[in-house]
């Protein structure tokens, strides 16, 4: 019982415990719209919309369209059903959403085209994802990108 307590401790996992779903409409890499609810895919980051990625031969690419296309081909226009904790400082729901039993947060990770958002609150999964992603060099991990929070804070205004 000890370690489980001390797994609680390090791990502060928000309870995703409240539901709804509908169709979705991708506004970029990490968000949707489900209904008329936005929804931040909680726990990735995705490059943001602007944001430029340089590949394995070190050319310049638009990780931040590829990311949002990759989201767009993945849950546009489909049913997808999100359990939430809350939401966040801009109102937007957090959310975990899946089409069927597929989760759309997983298979963003898993694609290389997101990072973990916050290790503090990233599962075993995740994390397991994310290290696949990166070892394949798949999506973003093919070579050098800047994290989606360092860019924000070097452009503000784009955000």
């Amino acid at each position: 019982a000890n370690s489980q307590n001390h797994n609680l401790q390090v791990r502060a996992h928000p309870q995703f415990n409240k539901k709804f779903a509908g169709k979705a409409f991708v506004i970029d890499g990490d968000s949707i719209k489900v209904g008329e609810k936005e929804v931040r895919l909680f726990g990735i980051d995705a490059p943001e919309y602007k944001q430029t990625c340089f590949d394995s031969d070190k050319e310049e690419y638009e990780c931040g369209q590829m990311s949002r296309d990759f989201l767009a081909n993945l849950a546009n226009e489909k049913e997808v059903s999100c359990s939430y904790s809350g939401k966040d400082k801009y109102d937007r729901y957090l959310g975990k959403c899946f089409i069927g039993k597929i989760s759309i947060n997983e298979e963003i990770i898993r694609s290389g085209m997101a990072v973990i958002y916050d290790f503090a609150e990233a599962d075993e999964k995740m994390e397991e994802l994310e290290a696949q992603a990166k070892k394949q060099k798949l999506g973003i991990w093919k070579g050098a990108f800047q994290l989606p929070k360092d860019y924000r804070k070097a452009h503000p205004r784009h955000n």
